[in-house]
This record gives structure tokens, C-alpha cells and sequence, in this order.
């Protein structure tokens, strides 16, 4: 989970290698070596290359908040597919993983986009595209998996609803 690794980025109060950005959320204040770089932006959003994930929940929930540092009005709603799909393993192209340092998702954080819609019953990751991050270097990329049987749209409205039910 995010919060077990130290990767959210926020401080209340001033500090040094500290970036500063206004967001949905109000005013961060991001610490610079929280900072996740894609060299080739995300799918659809090429020209941003910062981002830093905000976890409202002190590591506790689910769903945590990827804030683009580039344009703070750009955000994605995303979570740990390995958190709530046990069986949660595609395969991925062998350039693309080395192309950010790792040579397997064992290795990554690995982050799912979320589209929550007005009704959340409907709510669908992307378990075909998932974010995936080199922890030690902070460099990411949306990779593309080759497995056929994970969906762009995937409803997880009842995964979480189970997941929350058995876990509390």
C-alpha cells in the first residue's frame, strides 16, 4: 500500500525541497523526493510529467488521489489493484517495465485510474493500463499489459463494497 512505502507527499507546514501547489484539495505542500516522474506523460496527457499521490486517508483507504504538479487542476483518482484483486497479475512488455528500472511488477507500485461517476455504483478502474512506478528512482509509466482478459472499464463498485465488508 502507498502509505506503508512513505510515498504521499504532503506537509502542513513549510519545509525544505518543499513545492507548494493549490489543488482541489486546498494548498500542498509537496516534498520534492516524493515527486513521480513520467517521461512520456500519462496516456492522453503526454505534455504533464509531474505527479505526487495524495492519500487523504493517512494510508488507511483505498483510493488515493494522483496530483498532477504540472497542471494542479489535473488529478486522477486511482488505487491498488494488488490490494483488492488477489489474482491481480498481467503481463506486461519486458521494454516497457525496463524502461523505468524494474523487470517485474513485484518491484512497482502499481496504481489503477478510477473513474468514480455521479452514481459510484458504477465506478470502473483500469486494470488494462495500469500506472506503474519504479520505487527507488520515482520514474513511472502508464504501461499497456498484454493480457486480454483485463478491461479498460472494470466495475469495482462490488470488489470494494466486499473488500470493505470483510476488512472493516
Amino acid at each position: 500500500m502507498i502509505g506503508d512505502k512513505g510515498w504521499v507527499g504532503l506537509e502542513l507546514e513549510g519545509g525544505v525541497g518543499m513545492e507548494v501547489i493549490n489543488t482541489a484539495f486546498g494548498p500542498l505542500q509537496v516534498e520534492s523526493e516524493k515527486v513521480i516522474t513520467f517521461p512520456s506523460g500519462l496516456i492522453g496527457f503526454p505534455r504533464f510529467h509531474r505527479y505526487v499521490v495524495v492519500d487523504r486517508d493517512g494510508g488507511e483507504g483505498l483510493l488515493k488521489y494522483l496530483q498532477c504538479l504540472d497542471e494542479p487542476s489535473l488529478g486522477f483518482v486511482t488505487l491498488d489493484p494488488r490490494a483488492v484483486f488477489d489474482d491481480y497479475a498481467p503481463e506486461m512488455p519486458r521494454e516497457d517495465l525496463e524502461s523505468i528500472g524494474v523487470s517485474s511488477l513485484d518491484e512497482a507500485l502499481v496504481l489503477c485510474v478510477v473513474v468514480v461517476p455521479p452514481d459510484v455504483t458504477k465506478m470502473t478502474c483500469n486494470l488494462r493500463a495500469p500506472v506503474v512506478v519504479n520505487p527507488e528512482t520515482k520514474v513511472a509509466k502508464q504501461i499497456i499489459s498484454i493480457s486480454p482478459e483485463y478491461e479498460t472499464r472494470h466495475y469495482v463498485f462490488p470488489v470494494l463494497q466486499s473488500f470493505l465488508q470483510r476488512t472493516g
